[in-house]
């Protein structure tokens, strides 16, 4: 898990080092690569160290501590220390609206 932690935080870092669009896309393919993988590991190691019978607990208790330890979402109340701004509705793509002259 250590190692998949490490390649992850080098992915996402590796555009700190140069905003060159194929540094920006080797970082994306990195982190996309090895996203998944973290959780993957941590069920398995849950599945590995508990028994059949607390595996549902387990994971409820590791997947309420990965949701309270994340930022807010971007646009929700909690974001903005100031005045949260209201989201609007997804509507779809606006560039294929017909353009006036």
């Amino acid at each position: 898990m250590a190692v998949l932690l490490a390649i992850l935080a080098g992915g996402a870092a590796l555009p700190l080092t140069s905003p060159a669009p194929p540094i920006i896309l080797a970082s994306a393919i990195v982190y996309e690569a090895t996203f998944m993988g973290v959780p993957a590991a941590v069920t398995a190691l849950i599945k590995a160290n508990t028994p059949p019978a607390g595996w549902t607990a387990t994971l409820a208790a590791f997947t309420t501590l990965f949701a309270a330890g994340r930022p807010p979402a971007r646009g929700s109340p909690d974001s903005s220390p100031i005045t949260p701004r209201p989201t609007r509705p997804w509507r779809g793509p606006r560039s294929c609206a017909p353009q006036r002259p």
